[in-house]
């Protein structure tokens, strides 16, 4: 839901941040605990040993049977959010590529006085069909021929570098570079003591030398 208030954003990202760290740095802490050194890549596969010793049990009780359940909801969680959440990012991502491809065909291809009467490539059916396969058949594809989730997980999780580090401070400079362009302020309500190029530049390189030093 958008913020009406934007001076609020700054608290709910702090208290975001530090919420997901405490959350989980206690789920790996708990986890690494109970399972030492035999933990798993996906940590849920470690409840298998308790689904398999259930099942073998000739009359297991209802606490038995409710500890299957459990430890086979645990098994299949990973797969159920995946399965819930890849649509939604699929359709977002589509609408992401179509969005800029649009843009940039206007540009390129119409003169600055008819841009604004180009016809809305976003209002095509199949447009939009084309560009939401683009971004949800490659990684069903890739699944298919990588299965082992430890292996997607490296590389995927380095993504997390570029998404955290490079990608925010480039926007910084583009955002910065544009309103120069266009005479606007450069300072805003959240511009602090780390808004400068030098140090958006060094959080650009230091999240893709960081990707480079993990791969």
């Amino acid at each position: 839901q958008p913020v009406n208030d934007k001076r609020q954003l700054s608290n709910i990202f702090r208290f975001t941040s530090l919420f997901t760290t405490l959350a989980y740095s206690a789920i790996g802490i708990c986890l690494g605990t109970a399972f030492g050194w035999h933990i798993e890549q996906s940590s849920n596969l470690n409840w298998r040993t308790c689904y398999h010793q259930v099942a073998s049990k000739p009359s297991p009780t209802f606490q038995d049977m409710l500890m299957q359940a459990v430890s086979f909801y645990i098994i299949l969680f990973p797969a159920l959010d995946v399965l819930s959440a890849f649509p939604l990012n699929a359709i977002t991502l589509g609408n992401n590529m179509l969005g800029a491809y649009s843009y940039a065909m206007q540009r390129r291809r119409r003169p600055p006085a008819t841009r604004d009467a180009a016809d809305d490539l976003d209002s095509h059916r199949w447009t939009k069909i084309v560009f939401r396969l683009l971004a949800s058949v490659p990684p069903i594809v890739g699944g298919i021929f990588v299965r082992e989730l430890g292996t997607i997980t490296d590389y995927t999780g380095t993504t997390g570098f570029v998404i955290g580090f490079s990608i925010p401070a480039l926007l910084y400079l583009q955002s910065k570079k544009i309103a120069r362009l266009k005479r606007f302020a450069t300072a805003t309500y959240y511009t602090s003591y780390a808004s400068c190029d030098i140090l958006a530049r060094f959080v650009v390189w230091f999240g893709i030398l960081m990707v480079i030093l993990v791969l």
